[in-house]
């Protein structure tokens, strides 16, 4: 047919920045393979997919280089649905040897874990080699902030297409309001705070008790909010309250908008441009704090989410102590408060088997207040906390319409006015939200007859919001590896969708983008 060669050539200008990245996700896998050496087992493990990986990168980067200016905004949306969809083969490639060579289970781990959703088929973690174990952490480090934003930082001549692959990246309805002008800055301040914000829970962790390995790959998925752990039992292992309040911290942390971070850190890099007040020092004090924090203070999603977490964890200790469950009103709040962050900002963190020891209703809740808690532009998934703002107010503007028929009512979040278009997007967002775990629920029941509503309900939120555990035969006491292939290949389905938000997946339907 004569229109596939002109078809091919349209979407040449991908070939170079889809060999970039995946040079860069190659390029990670080389400390696994030392560590798999140190430890005496096979670093060819690593060391042939990581070949296979930069080798083809290589490839793609050079003979694509010519074809690079072409690159217009519909090449990056389908570069960024191509590279979630292939960079899981070569991730899992290492992990085959310990999924008894099932590419299904290997690909729904490595998907996992580039998702940042913490869902596991493996047992007896513990016992994995080191390098494994590594491994599930860098994979979700590196998808929690996202592999294109690391590619724009580290390659600042990706081109043309860097801005429109970072606007289909980064997550959240105002995507565009985040980025700079300077688009290669902007992502690496981004990483230049993640990683800092990284090698400081690791260190934490360690002074409270972890070794250098666990420490390690718990910073990289406390600051991812992915919930891979290196043991079974997750959290529950460590049994410590300092390293649990540790990691209540950064996960709040890390559900913050990290526009407001890199606020922080631009401004207090230019103190000469705060206010210089001429009363008292504690007036100078405060005006110094106020302009150091303004992007927290202004950001409209932080006093929502903070409050949040907060009264869904005192409610759920508050609960957990008064109906029985724990008798010592300690152990509800160290137990209720450590699950509850875990799950609502999307990590997947367990102290203990929440399903088997709390009520339905105390498990159910948390799992629905992580389809919307963290905020945008965070590493958590679900459908972010801005969005269910404007829904709210949406909803109240229509209370309004309908008692006072003549009235014009717009939708205000920070002082600012919501337009329509932004609100009509939004509510098509959560509708397709909304409908992708209906579908999900019902193929995981019609594809797995071992597996019941519970189990599959929440393993479709699970998956769609990239939280990770579910509940029933996926609960915190299990895992995925219960489920048939053809469930697994739907859940790793599940979370590539909700880690590209969805729309960007429905683009694939879309006749004008393969024209």
């Amino acid at each position: 047919m004569p229109g596939i060669p002109k078809f091919f050539r349209l979407q040449s200008s991908m070939v170079s920045p889809y060999g970039k990245v995946l040079t860069v996700f190659g390029a990670s896998m080389l400390p696994p393979a030392a560590l798999a050496a140190i430890g005496g087992f096979d670093p060819l493990t690593f060391l042939a997919p990581a070949a296979l990986a930069i080798g083809a990168g290589l490839l793609c980067w050079y003979f694509g280089r010519r074809a690079q200016q072409n690159f217009k905004p519909r090449h990056a949306s389908l570069l960024v649905i191509l590279i979630w969809f292939t960079l899981p083969l070569f991730g899992a490639i290492p992990l085959l040897d310990h999924t008894d060579q099932s590419l299904t289970d290997a690909y729904f781990e490595a998907v996992s874990g580039l998702t940042a959703s913490g869902a596991t088929v493996l047992s007896g973690i513990e016992y994995l080699p080191d390098s494994v174990k590594l491994w599930r952490g860098i994979m979700s480090w590196l998808g929690g902030m996202g592999l294109i934003v690391l590619a724009v930082a580290i390659l600042p001549n990706i081109g043309l297409g860097g801005r429109q692959m970072m606007r289909s990246e980064i997550t959240g309805p105002n995507k565009d309001s985040d980025l700079s002008l300077q688009i290669a800055e902007t992502a690496r301040g981004l990483w230049l705070i993640y990683a800092s914000l990284t090698a400081l829970c690791g260190l934490c962790y360690w002074l409270a008790g972890m070794n250098e390995l666990d420490a390690t790959v718990h910073a990289f998925t406390t600051l991812a909010l992915g919930g891979f752990s290196n043991y079974d039992a997750s959290f529950g292992h460590f049994d410590s309250r300092t390293i649990e309040a540790i990691a209540i911290f950064f996960m709040l942390l890390a559900g913050f908008n990290f526009a407001t971070h890199i606020l922080l850190v631009q401004r207090l890099r230019r103190p000469e441009r705060s206010p210089r007040l001429g009363a008292g020092g504690l007036a100078r004090l405060r005006g110094r704090l106020s302009y150091y924090f303004a992007g927290y203070r202004n950001d409209v999603e932080l006093l929502p989410y903070i409050f949040t977490a907060v009264a869904a964890a005192a409610f759920v200790s508050l609960a957990l102590h008064y109906g029985g469950v724990y008798a010592s009103g300690g152990e509800a709040l160290r137990h209720g408060v450590f699950n509850t962050v875990s799950i609502i900002t999307t990590t997947g963190y367990v102290s203990s088997d929440f399903y088997a020891a709390w009520p339905l209703h105390l498990s159910l809740l948390i799992l629905l207040l992580a389809n919307f808690c963290s905020c945008s532009g965070s590493t958590g998934g679900g459908v972010k906390m801005v969005r269910a703002l404007t829904f709210l107010r949406r909803t109240k503007v229509e209370q309004v319409r309908m008692l006072h028929h003549y009235s014009y009512t717009q939708v205000k979040i920070g002082g600012g006015i919501v337009s329509d278009k932004v609100v009509s997007s939004i509510l098509f967002f959560m509708m397709t939200y909304a409908a992708t775990i209906v579908v999900v629920t019902l193929l995981l029941l019609a594809s797995d007859a071992n597996i019941d509503l519970v189990t599959s309900l929440s393993a479709a939120v699970a998956s769609v919001s990239n939280t990770g555990p579910g509940l029933g035969a996926v609960g915190p006491g299990a895992n995925y590896a219960i489920l048939n292939p053809l469930a697994t290949d739907i859940c790793s389905l599940a979370m590539i969708m909700g880690r590209l938000e969805f729309l960007l997946f429905l683009l694939l339907f879309s006749r004008d983008l393969w024209r």
